[in-house]
C-alpha cells in the first residue's frame, strides 16, 4: 500500500467518526416536514382571495395574502 491510500482511508475513517462520540451515525429526522404543504398557501393567496370575494361579496377578502404572511405563517 501507498501513503497516499493510507491517508485517504485514515481521513475517510475520521469523517465517519465524527457524527457522534460512540461512531454511529445519528437519525435525523425534519419535525416540521408535515408543514411543508403549506408553503404553497402565499402563491395560492390570490386565488383564494378571489374565491372568497367572489362567493362571499366582500372585498375584505382580498388581504387574505397579507394576513397569511403577516399573522398565519409567524404563528406557525
Amino acid at each position: 500500500m501507498t501513503a497516499t491510500s493510507d491517508a485517504r482511508r485514515t481521513e475517510s475513517n475520521a469523517v465517519q467518526n465524527t457524527d457522534s462520540p460512540s461512531g454511529e451515525n445519528p437519525r435525523w429526522r425534519d419535525r416540521k416536514r408535515y408543514l411543508w404543504p403549506l408553503g404553497l398557501l402565499i402563491p395560492l393567496s390570490p386565488f383564494i382571495s378571489w374565491f372568497l370575494v367572489d362567493n362571499l361579496r366582500l372585498g375584505l377578502f382580498w388581504a387574505t395574502g397579507a394576513w397569511l404572511l403577516v399573522i398565519v405563517i409567524p404563528i406557525i
